[in-house]
């Protein structure tokens, strides 16, 4: 859904999110709007995030949470 958006529009969109999660448990939502941000950055330069392959191969426990 954020491929293709500009910076501005995902930043927006997931920092609506987090607003929205931290009414339901508190997060740490400085923190993890900066970790979103140095996503965002690189992705803007054209960087791709890890294909399934690759995670499945480097990070196979992170796979499973992510896939089930």
């Amino acid at each position: 859904m954020l491929e293709k958006m500009s910076y501005e529009q995902a930043n927006t969109i997931t920092n609506n999110w987090l607003d929205e999660c931290s009414k339901l448990r508190r997060l740490d939502s400085a923190a993890i709007k900066q970790k979103l941000k140095e996503g965002f950055e690189p992705a803007q330069k054209g960087f791709r995030p890890i294909s399934k392959e690759k995670l499945k191969y480097w990070k196979p426990e992170l796979t499973v949470l992510l896939l089930s």
